[in-house]
């Protein structure tokens, strides 16, 4: 018993200690772990141990969801909803159509999942005619996972720039995804900032984070 109870204490002190040595996004990411570890648990005990459905797991996200598009729509709240949205583009033109005051981001730059090289841009016009909708925003997360070539993916830098081009950097945010990334957190993030010769000075400064902060009206110290 003294092992596994030793164990425990080096892990309790160690989860402790997180606050204080990690990073903020590290830190953020732990956190849901957590949670979902929590859920997944319980889901666990009631569905494996007693054999008895639950539905109240998924109403959880479900109704916070709803209350949380409700709470948008009508009050005109500065927060914007993110989407993967690959499998129904147009859907989200519909939407932000009849709900202009709500902003709306297209996560993984509305790849499909698990795609990669032509396959993967095959519904880009569906996307880059959501460019005339004033409150879509496309965030260009994961884009090294949509090529089979190695750095820096030339082959997709041709769809990156048509992107850029339709909805401007003042709607093109960069982002990761880094666990899924076929490279370093560094190479994420000079593909775009060395290797795309079209985005410099401002624009390659709005679309590497300045952008997004005026999207969701996050007001940066002065320097």
């Amino acid at each position: 018993m003294r092992g596994p109870r030793a164990l425990a204490a080096v892990a309790l002190v160690a989860l402790a200690l997180v606050p204080w040595v990690a990073a903020r996004h590290q830190l953020s990411l732990l956190t849901d772990l957590l949670i979902y570890g929590l859920f997944a648990l319980s889901l666990d005990l009631i569905m494996g141990y007693t054999g008895m459905v639950s539905f109240g797991h998924a109403a959880y996200f479900g109704l916070g969801a709803y209350a949380s598009a409700l709470v948008l729509i009508h009050f005109a709240l500065p927060i914007p909803v993110a989407l993967l949205a690959g499998g129904f583009l147009p859907k989200v033109g519909e939407v932000a159509a009849r709900h202009p005051r709500l902003k709306l981001i297209i996560d993984h730059l509305g790849r499909p999942s698990g795609t990669k090289d032509d396959a993967a841009w095959a519904n880009l016009s569906e996307m880059l005619a959501l460019a005339r909708h004033e409150n879509v925003a496309i965030k260009a997360t994961g884009a090294p996972s949509y090529s089979s070539e190695p750095y820096p993916y030339r082959n997709i830098h041709g769809h990156l720039r048509r992107i850029y081009d339709a909805f401007g950097p003042s709607r093109m945010f960069w982002g990761t995804d880094i666990t899924r990334m076929p490279c370093s957190w560094r190479r994420c993030v000079t593909m775009f900032t060395e290797e795309l010769p079209w985005l410099t000075g401002r624009d390659l400064e709005l679309v590497m984070g300045r952008a997004v902060c005026d999207w969701i009206d996050w007001k940066l110290p002065r320097a």
